[in-house]
């Protein structure tokens, strides 16, 4: 099992866990997919939740990314990226996300 489960999922696991189980074990499976590395799929989860405006998830992939090897540098330009599809809004989530867990630039 991961190393800790978020709030949302422990809540699934323990009222409904005919969806928890067979949700992990997908997640699991694409997460630990060797094709894609680790780092990159992280910053590609930052971008997405740039895209949907999605502050916790940004907060969460930064880590993530930042644990598998990523650089401030390549964090920010993932969120950069953002605006290719989801606009100056998206950017400015990710950025003002990214501000507030690492501060400044």
């Amino acid at each position: 099992m991961e190393k800790e489960l978020a709030y949302h999922w422990r809540v699934m696991r323990s009222e409904r866990p005919d969806l928890f189980e067979p949700s992990y074990e997908w997640r699991q499976n694409l997460n630990n997919n060797p094709i894609i590395p680790q780092k990159y799929k992280q910053l590609m989860m930052v971008a997405m939740a740039c895209t949907i405006r999605y502050s916790l998830g940004i907060q969460t992939h930064a880590r993530m990314a930042i644990e598998a090897g990523a650089t401030k540098e390549e964090l920010y330009a993932a969120v950069a990226q953002t605006m290719t599809i989801g606009g100056i809004p998206a950017y400015r989530t990710g950025m003002e996300t990214l501000k507030d867990y690492f501060g400044e630039y």
